[in-house]
């Protein structure tokens, strides 16, 4: 319902990724990512950000998302969650 009186993909996309995470399904990391996306080629880095920031936490072996959090909070000039995130 949701999605067909919302112009926002990618909150209608991180909506969906919060839904499926609740319910533990395993296709909640790829709506995350597919939101990330969404909200970076919107240029909202800093939303997109976020959830790469979320989901390195939940997988802090995947050095794909930490380089994806240092990349964006670099673009957004936060020296100290680029610094942060470097030293881990």
């Amino acid at each position: 319902m949701l999605t067909y009186s919302y112009n926002d993909l990618a909150f209608i996309k991180k909506l969906e990724a919060d839904i499926l995470a609740f319910f533990q399904d395993n296709n909640a990391v790829t709506a995350y990512e597919q939101a990330a996306a969404l909200y970076a080629k919107e240029d909202k880095l800093f939303e997109a950000a976020s959830i790469y920031e979320y989901l390195y936490a939940v997988f802090p072996e995947n050095k794909l998302y930490q380089q994806k959090v240092i990349t964006l909070f670099k673009q957004l000039g936060h020296s100290d969650k680029v610094m942060l995130y470097s030293a881990l």
